[in-house]
């Protein structure tokens, strides 16, 4: 069977989870179906054709450093992304060895420390030991370790958890207040001398002491391809609080209809993939020893366990045998199946995975604060209270700085005939009404939350092509609340 007789297409679904920053607590869960785009092709296209091309981008961050200093004694913060994390493991050599394996990638020692408990050594990394298998951190050392009891090796080192971005050296840019700092000459940071010092593989920067408010400006190059999710407010012509829901109509979209500028997010690399769909099913025994697994013929992939209702469970086998009680896959690409003995009389119950596709799960996280808080209108209409000093609770306390416009019958009312609370949340109107007027207040409030309608699959943090597409909302996400969007798209395999 040939690809020639197959046609690939696309579907999937968003969930999106908001969640406590602080607890890390789950406040909220929606899920949603999208919509792959036509654009899609022209992705794919490229990342096929150029997998390692990188787009240049910039990424600026208000910060604080940690509160206490760090095993060096120095003040660190973390830039938002980076290729790297800190990791630590501690190995117990159990024996006299020149070898340790940590079964964990490393990608860069960064310090190595051998300890009894009693005495300890930091071991020059390069000369004293050295890191020889990255995959399986493997590492091997001039001198045995665990020739003395209880003797341990304290690994602390570099992880790649983002492989797709990374920090382009001396990109950046620093300053606390209005200080400027730069990179420190001598490796040490200096507060005299307003320097810092940076790892560029773990974003993290270091000060002599602990600062607030720093101010970061950094470059990095991100692997093209799917990189960035970004969400979008109420369309202008869409009802509010209304879903929005695509369909194969919405292909040919090209972007979100009122996308939050500023807030896409990168996707957390490595993404999932998952080959094929578990499932089982029923024969009954048909006498022979050939048997045809799903109506629609799809290549199998495994075979997980086949029984009979007679208690009998079968050996799976990867080619054909003599040996009885056996059961193999004669033909994947028809979903055909062969046991080397005719089963009895009775009910076969197979258990396979089939390749009804191929399904990636992206990951994306908006902080809180993402999107950020704006300024917003806002018009509160109410039925009079007859009498005078009647009052009027409004949907959100009016901006500090502004005035709202009081109006009664859609006339304008001076500002000696109303008057607004401490709070900024109730309107008083100071004249006599008869109760039959309407109370109209237009103000501007600040809007601590945004609205999400949509979420979009994109090739670059802003402009470029959308992969995909999904209405999410209404989801009404705090600036105080994390949310995070996990997005699964099957690549489905169909006849033509």
């Amino acid at each position: 069977m040939t690809l020639d007789n197959f046609g690939l297409k696309a579907r999937g679904n968003v969930c999106a989870e908001l969640y406590d920053p602080v607890t890390g607590d789950i406040l909220d869960v929606i899920y949603r179906r999208n919509i792959v785009t036509i654009n899609a092709n022209a992705i794919l296209a490229g990342l096929v054709s150029n997998p390692m091309n990188e787009v240049r981008y910039t990424k600026s961050a208000v910060l604080d450093t940690a509160s206490v200093p760090d095993g060096d004694g120095f003040y660190r913060l973390n830039l938002p992304l980076a290729r790297c994390s800190r990791r630590y493991v501690e190995l117990v050599p159990g024996a006299a060895t020149y070898e340790l394996v940590a079964d964990k990638p490393i990608y860069k020692l960064v310090k190595v420390v051998k300890t009894d408990g009693v005495n300890s050594t930091v071991l020059a990394i390069g000369s004293d030991v050295r890191l020889v298998d990255e995959d399986a951190g493997k590492l091997v050392f001039k001198d045995q370790v665990g020739t003395v009891d209880n003797e341990k090796v304290q690994v602390d080192y570099l992880e790649v958890t983002n492989s797709q971005v990374r920090i382009i050296e001396g990109s950046e840019s620093v300053k606390v207040g209005v200080t400027d700092f730069s990179r420190s000459w001598t490796g040490a940071p200096s507060d005299a001398d307003n320097t810092y010092i940076i790892d560029y593989d773990t974003g993290e920067i270091s000060f002599e002491t602990a600062k607030a408010g720093v101010q970061v400006s950094f470059d990095y190059k991100q692997v093209a391809g799917i990189s960035h999710m970004g969400v979008s407010n109420k369309p202008d012509t869409h009802p509010a609080g209304v879903p929005i829901i695509f369909t194969d109509a919405d292909k040919a979209k090209v972007a979100l209809d009122a996308e939050y500028p500023g807030c896409r997010q990168p996707v957390i690399f490595p993404a999932t993939v998952t080959v094929g769909t578990e499932t089982s099913e029923v024969k009954n025994s048909n006498g022979t020893v050939n048997y045809a697994l799903n109506s629609n013929n799809v290549p199998l992939l495994e075979l997980i366990s086949v029984t009979h209702s007679n208690g009998t469970v079968y050996n799976i086998r990867t080619a054909s045998t003599t040996d009885p009680n056996c059961v193999w896959i004669a033909d994947a690409s028809i979903g055909a199946v062969e046991f080397s003995t005719a089963p009895p009389a009775g009910t076969i119950t197979f258990k396979y995975r089939w390749n009804s596709g191929t399904t990636v799960t992206f990951v994306a996280d908006f902080p809180q604060g993402v999107p950020g808080a704006e300024d917003a209108q806002r018009t509160d209409i109410f039925n009079a209270v007859g009498g005078a000093n009647t009052t009027y609770v409004l949907t959100y306390p009016v901006k500090v700085d502004t005035t709202p416009a009081v109006l009664v019958n859609g006339v304008s009312l001076a500002p000696d005939q109303w008057s607004l609370s401490e709070d900024r949340r109730i309107v008083t109107i100071l004249i006599t009404l008869l109760g039959t007027e309407t109370i109209t207040v237009n103000y501007i409030y600040d809007k601590t939350f945004a609205d999400i309608y949509e979420v979009g699959l994109f090739n670059r943090l802003s402009g470029g092509d959308m992969f995909a597409i999904s209405g999410i909302g209404p989801i009404t996400k705090d600036i105080n609340v994390g949310m995070r969007v996990t997005w699964s798209i099957t690549f489905l395999r169909e006849s033509k």
